[in-house]
């Protein structure tokens, strides 16, 4: 498997209206889910917490987790990796077509730059789960040596430090020149975390449905009891 870069196509060929753009519409069109007295989920980065917050009146949204936040084109960039995706998005799903053949072109590409994003997401949460055993294994191993062979662990363990907070502040168009830069040097080992990673969540979210399952089956003979 071998993730494919895509272009930076131009939106010149659609027509915007801005002033008719809703923030609430863009939300829910780039996959957000249900709001709760205006606060929803940062679906991008997967958040399990109600952090970002929907203004409707004045147009904006703010992730409180982040402290990032901004308008239309902000929230469509967070989501889909870049700005220049952001803009495409918004002209294949609210501008009017000037030219129709361009118009498919332009769909096409972004359908790309998505996948892209999400290349990137698993190629980030991968990195970082990959750290995060590292900083483990290296902390019990000083724990348990002594002399040069502590000194090393100490060496892993800051390094591997250094990696997560460097991972950890990928976002949006930082995260995409990262991901592109990590495919040009190593297409293959970055493939083969992004296919560990997916293997990764679809287990962890099957063992998370197992619990619910449990927990549901446990409650039910609670309340026959």
């Amino acid at each position: 498997m071998r993730p494919e870069m895509g272009g930076r196509p131009s939106a010149r060929s659609f027509h915007i209206d801005w002033g008719r753009l809703r923030i609430l519409d863009v939300w829910r069109d780039l996959g957000g889910g249900e709001l709760r007295g205006n606060r929803g989920r940062a679906f991008w980065r997967d958040g399990d917490g109600y952090n970002v917050s929907i203004d409707p009146d004045r147009q904006v949204w703010y992730d409180h987790a982040r402290a990032e936040g901004g308008g239309f084109l902000e929230l469509a960039a967070v989501a889909l990796g870049s700005k220049a995706a952001a803009v495409q998005w918004i002209a294949v799903m609210y501008g009017e077509a000037l030219d129709p053949t361009e118009a498919q072109k332009v769909g096409q590409e972004l359908a790309q730059r998505r996948q892209i994003a999400e290349y990137a997401r698993l190629w980030r949460a991968a990195n970082i789960r990959t750290t995060e055993n590292i900083k483990a294994d290296t902390c019990v191993m000083i724990n348990a040596r002594v002399g040069e062979e502590r000194d090393r662990a100490w060496f892993l363990f800051t390094q591997a430090a250094r990696e997560l907070w460097r991972f950890e502040q990928l976002h949006s168009d930082a995260l995409h020149d990262a991901f592109v830069s990590a495919v040009a040097n190593d297409p293959e080992y970055v493939a083969r975390l992004i296919h560990e990673q997916r293997g990764h969540e679809g287990e962890a979210k099957g063992l998370a449905c197992f619990i619910v399952a449990c927990l549901a089956h446990e409650q039910r003979g609670a309340n026959a009891a």
